[in-house]
């Protein structure tokens, strides 16, 4: 990055100057999203490999410099802030416009404005002076300034360092704000995500309240039970969503605790009174798309209901059980029971909800498998988890 042969300095105090700067680079990827201490961290290095009396970071501010950061003799919180026109009366501009950096003995001599404003620019210790610019996509988006309170011309090996600096500087502006443009795109996006998913969940409990209120207009038994199921089905629906809304994270859902609250308001809802079942969860901590979540919740909803409504006939006593596992790729999604079984050939024959279960499993990638006897019987559904 600079040449070996300098002579105002031998082999170890450029190899020292040297690891300084590439620790400096180091911390890009440390303070990304702290971009003030980066600037910060940057001066400090910096005044470890070419001394000065006070250094500040400059950003280009429409027709005027504006210091973001500053090292040394003077007090951040007077200069912080503080803005330099560029025009002619500056020596900013010379370095904005060409794009180099530029270096002066004495700066009185060219630009007296630190003198007579030196109350204003406290800038009345400024002999010696050097601006290096921070050059982003071919533009110059800020610069580094650092002076000497006396006449010690900064020399060339000590320009090529700072301008190494400068260009550290530069990578971390455009890094700092891309990251920091990445950040508010995804804010904005959570934001539309969370009042879709809100406006989603209240026009499902409108379509649920519908549904219920022609339910109560129904005479026969087996259609109101019908219709209670397709109710639990769009509350299924609604909860991801409402989930999804007030949650911190709208691209991953908690699967565990999803598939509880879905097992205990199902449970609920189709126990009959004085009943002896009785609801077991074991689930494994798992966080996952929406898009695997949603399936996963209408198929415990509907073996869950089919359990209740079949396993147990006559009154009898029971456990359905509902387990979640994370089996290295894949997570394995159980519902079981205690109750009389499955007649068989019951699965191949299929059934509504058979057949939405098999086809929900097969949405995600996944496969659903049944073992039954007398005494048992348990629907598992193996599935990629990415």
């Amino acid at each position: 990055m600079f040449p070996l042969n300098e002579p105002e300095a031998d082999s170890r105090g450029f190899s020292g100057r040297l690891s300084i700067v590439l620790a400096a680079t180091a911390d890009l990827n440390e303070m990304l999203a702290e971009p003030e201490r980066l600037y910060a961290s940057l001066l400090d290095r910096l005044g470890g490999a070419v001394p000065f009396y006070s250094g500040s970071l400059h950003v280009v501010d429409g027709d005027s410099t504006r210091i973001v950061a500053v090292h040394g003799g003077l007090d951040p919180d007077t200069v912080m802030g503080l803005r330099f026109a560029l025009d002619s009366r500056f020596p900013n501009n010379e370095v904005v416009r060409t794009k180099k950096p530029v270096a002066f003995a004495d700066v009185r001599a060219s630009y007296p404005v630190f003198v007579e404003r030196k109350d204003e620019l406290y800038s009345g210790h400024i002999r010696s002076w050097l601006g290096a610019p921070l050059i982003a996509a071919g533009s110059v988006v800020g610069m580094l300034a650092l002076d000497r309170d006396e006449v010690n011309p900064f020399d060339g090996g000590e320009i090529r360092i700072v301008q190494a600096f400068a260009d550290n500087a530069a990578v971390a502006f455009r890094n700092a704000r891309t990251y920091r443009e990445l950040q508010e795109a995804l804010a904005s996006r959570d934001a539309l995500m969370r009042e879709t998913n809100h406006r989603v969940k209240n026009n499902l409990q409108l379509v649920s309240g519908l549904i219920d209120l022609h339910a109560s207009r129904v005479k026969d038994a087996d259609a109101r039970e019908n219709l209670a199921e397709l109710q639990m089905r769009i509350a299924t629906i609604s909860s991801i969503h409402e989930r999804l809304y007030m949650s911190a994270d709208a691209a991953r859902i908690d699967l565990d605790d999803y598939l509880r609250g879905i097992a205990e308001d199902v449970f609920g809802s189709f126990q009959r009174p004085g009943s002896g079942i009785a609801l077991e969860t074991d689930l494994d901590t798992i966080r996952l798309d929406p898009g695997v979540a949603l399936p996963l919740g209408l198929i415990a909803s509907e073996l869950i209901i089919n359990a209740l409504k079949y396993a147990f006939p006559s009154g009898r006593d029971g456990l359905v059980s509902v387990r979640l596992r994370s089996v290295g790729a894949f997570g394995e999604f159980t519902v079981a029971d205690t109750g009389v079984g499955m007649i068989p050939g019951a699965a191949k024959s299929g059934g509504f909800g058979i057949e939405l279960v098999e086809s929900l499993a097969e949405q995600i990638g996944g496969r659903a498998a049944l073992e039954s006897m007398p005494g048992s019987t348990a629907w598992t559904v193996r599935f990629p988890l990415e």
